[in-house]
């Protein structure tokens, strides 16, 4: 059960549909709201900056650059906080933590039992980087919002599943949507025309998730001609999805490639929240 949920507040205008969508799911689960702030420090900047071997001018106007910048972006952030709570009154706190902002997001989110986070910024490309070191210096699972405002109300959860760990993982992470859930899509790989029998892993599946939901069926997605997100991500559409289940993996543990291409894909193009685990 979601309890602690952790949440980003940047003090950018796309923190509107992660603060709704974390509003969503507290009042669901009857959580706390726990907002975060992460202003650079003036310190890191320099370091970065070094190998430029910088004046001492130019040192101190970076300073002073990086200083106003984050009063600037920490003002806005705690505005955005207030109104939201004023006009929400959710069980809520703010936070400010000063330093890199994928460390202090990863410490939190491991006092937390989900971060709900914006897979974009402004228009700004999917931050895949920062999203993988949260998700897997975390250790808890991810709730990834589209930049587009959504009203999700998670009634419908789409899983997509592999048997693999991961996915073992972001099933389990997302049970409290599970057995709330309307209806529950287990999507997997395969051609529905053959009539193959389900494999091993899928009927295993299906028998302990129907402990939790009655309403759990299973869907083959087919691989061959369309692109496998884009046929993923129809079948969501197709049964009015609020809410996809994967897990985060590509072909190595290392930070740059811990999502694969197929992963990345979807975080950039789902219409929907995907929750994701590692």
């Amino acid at each position: 059960m979601f309890k602690q949920i952790l949440v980003p507040a940047t003090g950018r205008e796309s923190d509107a549909p992660v603060f709704a969508a974390a509003l969503t799911v507290a009042r669901l689960f009857d959580a706390h709201l726990e907002f975060l702030h992460v202003r650079q420090d003036p310190a890191d900047a320099v370091v970065a900056a070094s190998a430029g071997d910088m004046s001492g001018v130019a040192t101190a106007a970076l300073v002073e650059a990086v200083t106003e910048s984050g009063a600037r972006t920490e003002a806005l952030a705690r505005a955005a906080y207030e109104e939201f709570s004023a006009r929400e009154k959710p069980d809520a706190d703010f936070q400010l933590r000063l330093g890199m902002e994928a460390t202090w997001l990863a410490a939190h989110g491991r006092t937390s039992d989900l971060v709900v986070t914006g897979r974009s910024r402004d228009g700004e490309e999917a931050a895949i980087g920062l999203l993988q070191e949260v998700l897997l210096g975390a250790g808890r699972p991810l709730l990834l919002v589209p930049e587009a405002p959504l009203d999700p109300g998670f009634g419908r959860v789409a899983i997509a599943w592999n048997d693999s760990p991961e996915a073992a993982r972001a099933v389990a992470a997302a049970l409290p949507f599970i057995e709330r859930a309307t209806e529950v899509m287990v999507l997997c790989a395969g051609d529905e025309t053959a009539g193959d029998a389900f494999d091993d892993s899928q009927q295993r599946l299906l028998a302990g998730l129907r402990r939790h939901n009655p309403y759990v069926a299973l869907r083959r997605v087919p691989q061959g001609g369309e692109k496998p997100v884009e046929v993923l991500l129809a079948a969501c559409a197709d049964m009015g999805a609020g809410l996809l289940v994967m897990g985060g993996y590509g072909h190595s543990v290392t930070r740059e490639t811990l999502f694969g291409g197929f992963t990345q894909q979807v975080l950039t193009d789902a219409p929907l929240p995907v929750l994701i685990a590692h």
